[in-house]
């Protein structure tokens, strides 16, 4: 344990006495580095749009069903498309934030790309794609829309029969049957409240999501990513005080073992003087 310490002592006031060299080198070697990444490391750009997202239009982000119309229209219309290529390079390139308050619904969607004009363009996509696949097609529309007129036609209905309650209950305030009326009022209301609750939800069920709905548009990056870049700086940086301490303690073993091989040659030499004399 000793011997440990006393190693790594050694070690330290080596590093020590060659703080110039373990300076200069690094910075060289940092300088060097960060101009090859700089220019080897592709330039990309983010454009972020604020957007609610149902359950199902998360669910469905990343599938053909965004990707695939999203793919038609971004490549050239003379372009032959490898559609599954192409999904695979947009859902690679697409993020998805957590909700931004939990209950709002609202989430960042963001979509990276080597131009910050693509990045852009691409979301404006993909966010018109998810607000066309928000609207119920086919069998689901219709019968959205028989649920709709059925629930339209029984609110009518109990309006009207709340209507007449409540004039039977003007009339009548006082007794039995008055406080049966009353009872049977506060339940039509409560009934009413429900049937009106149930026909907003489906009326934005068939409305979907709406352009108006987007908080943030898809947004033209004017500067590029920073993600990922402070994090290799920062390993080519301690790779590069590495690489110099270790240059520094591999110099000072070489010199050393050198010096003892001069060292150890120096008797035998003055022994094969006195033996020719």
């Amino acid at each position: 344990m000793e011997d440990d310490f006393d190693w790594f002592l050694n070690r330290a006031a080596l590093i020590f006495s060659c703080w110039k060299l373990v300076l200069t080198g690094s910075i060289t070697l940092f300088t060097v580095g960060t101009a090859s990444l700089l220019l080897l490391l592709p330039t990309t750009y983010s454009s972020h749009s604020v957007l609610p997202l149902s359950a199902h239009g998360k669910a469905i982000l990343t599938t053909e069903v965004i990707l695939d119309p999203v793919a038609r229209k971004v490549n050239p219309p003379d372009e032959v498309l490898d559609v599954e290529r192409r999904r695979q390079s947009l859902a690679s390139a697409i993020t998805l934030s957590s909700e931004l308050n939990p209950g709002s619904g609202l989430y960042t969607l963001t979509f990276t790309d080597q131009s910050p004009t693509a990045a852009q363009a691409v979301l404006n996509n993909i966010v018109e794609t998810i607000l066309t696949a928000s609207k119920p097609t086919g069998s689901a529309r219709a019968e959205a829309l028989q649920q709709l007129e059925t629930l339209v036609k029984a609110k009518s209905d109990l309006e009207a029969l709340a209507t007449t309650l409540t004039g039977n209950t003007n009339r009548v305030k006082d007794g039995g049957e008055g406080e049966l009326y009353a009872r049977a009022l506060a339940v039509l209301v409560s009934d009413i409240a429900a049937k009106k609750s149930k026909l907003w939800q489906l009326r934005n069920y068939l409305e979907g999501t709406s352009l108006e709905d987007v908080l943030v548009r898809p947004t033209l990056p004017n500067k590029p990513d920073p993600k990922g870049l402070l994090a290799k700086l920062l390993s080519l940086a301690i790779g590069s005080v590495g690489l110099m301490i270790f240059g520094a303690i591999f110099r000072h073993s070489w010199r050393q073992r050198r010096a003892n091989r001069n060292v150890a040659k120096s008797p035998n030499s003055a022994l094969s003087e006195l033996r020719v004399a």
